[in-house]
């Protein structure tokens, strides 16, 4: 069913009238209800929307970052890491030397090993969740 009308602008309010931007993200599991208002402060109720978690991976792994002190992708940030708070990132090079090893909300890995910057290539990362989960492993790729 669409429903048409009022004037524009419109407001988008989520949560007892709390204005929200045009991207709403991060949201738990449950019903909700989004308001529309329009210039006139007319209301247009839309819900219960009902999101269902699922079992799609949050995690985000970059396949390369460029520790090269631009400002610009200096990190290899693992998105969402800081929903598995004992989790452990570890780095290894080809030879399966252990580079670099933190939980996983310590920070992020500046593509350096004892304070020196790795060459550019590919390293294996190996990602220890510390819950019923699999271990995560990949490879990253440094670019200089």
């Amino acid at each position: 069913m669409a429903t048409y009308g009022g004037t524009p602008p419109y407001s988008y309010y989520l949560f007892n009238d709390i204005p929200e931007s045009h991207f709403i993200d991060s949201l738990y599991q449950g019903d909700y209800y989004v308001i529309v208002r329009d210039s006139n402060n007319c209301a247009f109720v839309a819900g219960p929307i009902t999101l269902v978690d699922t079992d799609i991976d949050c995690l985000k792994f970059p396949v390369a970052f460029s520790p090269n002190g631009d400002g610009y992708n200096d990190e290899w940030y693992i998105e969402n890491i800081h929903l598995y708070p004992k989790s452990v990132v570890q780095i290894y090079n080809r030879w399966g030397q252990l580079l670099y090893e933190k939980r996983g909300i310590e920070g992020y890995w500046d593509g350096t090993y004892k304070g020196n910057p790795v060459p550019t290539g590919v390293y294996l990362y190996m990602i220890l969740l510390n819950n019923d989960e699999e271990t995560r492993a990949g490879t990253v790729t440094v670019v200089r």
